[in-house]
């Protein structure tokens, strides 16, 4: 059925009663401090409340209090446009000896009532096929716990949003921590409790230091999980998904000369780089983003990852750098992506040879074991920001794309003592988001693209920073494994890129490759010297594609199958998006190669009075029905066979 508004009362009265945490006593927070057990901030911390708007949606409310010269502040942003609460807690030590240790710091620790509790979760992004899975889980008495692998990355087994869902309501919990974190989930006689927080802390606090709380962001909603999952999108959307220029990241057509003498972009140069660009766009097809991966400094042969002298090789930009790639995408309105991984340094870069203090290893490491730039060190912090800083504005990069392709979680405990139990974490983890913090603030207009070997760090608190064109190294073209992270990701996080799909030879044979990656952002993977048959589908589906681009990032989302999904090319793939605002949308069908339904049948949103035109794009067929006729659509296909259809009101161009 049709979404029904965001703005029910009902959901906000429900809020209301279920997520008022705007106190010092309501705040569900949980932690010891020594051998004290503290919940919210205590009375003899003598709290403070302040609350404000921040515009007309967002009421923040501030609560600040004090004891021996640990403060803790918490502040909870309420939205009075989604039935949505979240919050954080910062703890400072403002006296001149360390603080007692705090311990099992949990940001969340609440009975959510309710019954037959139900954990809707995923896996992420875990560098094989087990990724982006998800699955329900019963919560009992004895309990459930979710956490990621301790890569030091937030995404990796274990995704950081999930819903909790009762036989009336859903509760939809997001956690903004990218790093290690734990979510517990113990039913009672009432409902649930549920504890999230950073995983390991035990810690005292230096003077002058500040500690963090994970991003705990709750929202709750009526009916079923399918509207539970729009609202949760509509807020994404509205609170959460960065912009660009003062709007959201628009749909975007991704290129680049990739792999051309060399690994990823070690064999780019000036030449072929303008040469790859000037050549797309005299065959007709201009990039809304050029793509330069890893590589632009001096490689080792045959391989990028000699990263840490964050410069450009001379040999192959002997001009100005990449300032003349910059240059020409800007004069042609296409952004530059450039990739960076600053945390990562291997032994003999600029950074160990010359600021070796900010740097970590491990125990047992080996002698060209890679080293971690701190950027929970304010000096190391300060000099990437300065270096990165200055080649965005010298060499005209709109897009800051930071990989990350090692795990931080040694570094970090090897160099913990034993009362400071997840305090380089924690300093680290606040750093990362001030490093991009400081080069948002730097260049207006500048967009961010978190990749983590895929998609290992992608909770709340990145994704409010940065989008995501790369979810995954995994099944770039594989369908099975690209149907399935369309289907995660579509519900949590919908900006993220796949490959329009090409042969060993990079041809391009039919129009169903392209409609396998109808995402909000697309790479044709064809290279720039392709056939003209190639070419010439490209020019065709481009604008389908982005037609249904646009409506993914407007529209709300009607998922045909279970997200719990066997990742194998045995079902029917559909996926369906409408606009109640435009009163526009598309339905999707794939039929797998090893699928032996003959036929799918879709269930769509459209309004029952309406008459719409449905209009295949690829082969040009057309025809009127009423949103009623069209409230079940059947398709029936061969094998390996795609379809798209749109659906528009009549009268509308």
């Amino acid at each position: 059925m049709p979404y029904q508004p965001q703005a029910e009362k009902e959901d906000f009265m429900m809020a209301i009663r279920k997520l008022n945490y705007a106190s010092a006593a309501s705040l569900p927070l949980h932690f010891k401090l020594g051998d004290r057990d503290v919940r919210g901030i205590p009375e003899d911390f003598n709290p403070k409340t302040s609350t404000s708007f921040l515009d007309a949606n967002i009421v923040r409310t501030e609560i600040i209090g004090e004891k021996d010269g640990l403060e803790i502040r918490a502040e909870v942003l309420e939205y009075r446009d989604f039935p949505t609460v979240e919050y954080t807690v910062w703890f400072t030590n403002r006296g001149k000896k360390a603080t007692a240790v705090l311990s099992e710091i949990n940001a969340l620790e609440h009975e959510f009532c309710g019954e037959n509790p139900v954990l809707v979760h995923g896996t992420g992004d875990t560098w094989n096929t087990e990724g982006y899975k998800f699955a329900r889980t019963p919560i009992t008495a004895q309990g459930y716990t979710l956490a990621p692998e301790d890569t030091g990355l937030s995404c990796t087994g274990a995704y950081p949003f999930m819903r909790l869902c009762f036989a009336d309501q859903i509760l939809t919990c997001a956690i903004g921590w990218s790093g290690t974190w734990k979510a517990d989930f113990r039913a009672t006689p009432l409902g649930v409790v549920m504890t999230a927080g950073q995983k390991y802390t035990a810690f005292k606090i230096l003077p002058g230091e500040t500690m963090r709380t994970p991003r705990i962001c709750l929202q709750v909603t009526l009916g079923d999980e399918t509207r539970a999952m729009n609202t949760w999108r509509r807020f994404f959307r509205a609170h959460v998904m960065p912009r660009q220029w003062g709007k959201p990241v628009p749909s975007k057509l991704c290129m680049h000369v990739h792999g051309y003498n060399g690994c990823e972009h070690t064999g780019g140069t000036e030449d072929n780089q303008l040469f790859g660009l000037h050549k797309y766009m005299e065959r007709g097809i201009k990039p809304d983003l050029w793509w330069y991966d890893a590589g632009f400094y001096t490689c080792k042969e045959p391989t990028w990852v000699n990263v840490g002298t964050w410069k450009e090789d001379p040999v192959r930009w002997p001009h100005n750098g990449l300032g003349i790639l910059g240059e020409e995408c800007a004069k042609n309105g296409i952004d530059f992506m450039l990739w960076f991984e600053p945390e990562r340094v291997a032994r003999g870069t600029e950074l160990d040879l010359e600021h070796h203090d900010f740097l970590l290893t491990f125990k047992n490491a080996k002698p060209d074991e890679w080293m971690l730039l701190n950027l929970g060190n304010s000096a190391a912090r300060n000099w990437m920001i300065e270096r990165v800083d200055a080649l965005i504005k010298k060499w005209h990069i709109t897009v800051y794309r930071q990989d990350c392709n090692f795990n931080h979680y040694l570094y970090w405990r090897d160099n913990e003592a034993p009362d400071r139990l997840g305090a380089l974490e924690n300093l680290a983890v606040q750093g990362y988001y001030a490093y991009w913090d400081a080069l948002l603030l730097r260049n207006p207009g500048l967009i961010i693209d978190s990749c983590a070997g895929g998609g290992r760090r992608n909770d709340l608190e990145t994704l409010r920073r940065a989008v995501v064109f790369h979810p995954t190294d995994v099944g770039l073209y594989d369908p099975a494994q690209r149907q399935k992270q369309q289907l995660a990701l579509f519900e949590w996080a919908p900006y993220f890129r796949q490959h329009a799909m090409n042969d060993d030879d990079g041809n391009m044979h039919d129009a169903s490759q392209w409609l396998h990656a109808l995402t909000p952002a697309v790479t044709m993977s064809a290279p720039c010297w392709m056939k003209e048959e190639t070419f010439a589908l490209a020019r065709k589906m481009i604008p389908v594609w982005r037609r249904a681009a646009d409506l993914e990032l407007s529209g709300d989302y009607y998922p045909q199958m279970q997200t719990i999904y066997d990742a194998e090319l045995t079902t029917f793939f559909c996926t369906h998006f409408y606009d109640p605002d435009t009163d526009e949308g598309f339905v999707l069908f794939i039929r797998n190669g090893d699928c032996e339904q003959d036929a799918f049948t879709a269930h769509t949103a459209l309004r029952e009075s309406t008459t719409y035109r449905v209009e295949n794009p690829v082969t040009g067929e057309t025809y009127t029905k009423t949103g009623a006729e069209l409230a079940t659509f059947t398709q029936a296909l061969q094998k390996n066979e795609a379809a798209l259809w749109f659906f528009a009101p009549v009268g509308k161009a």
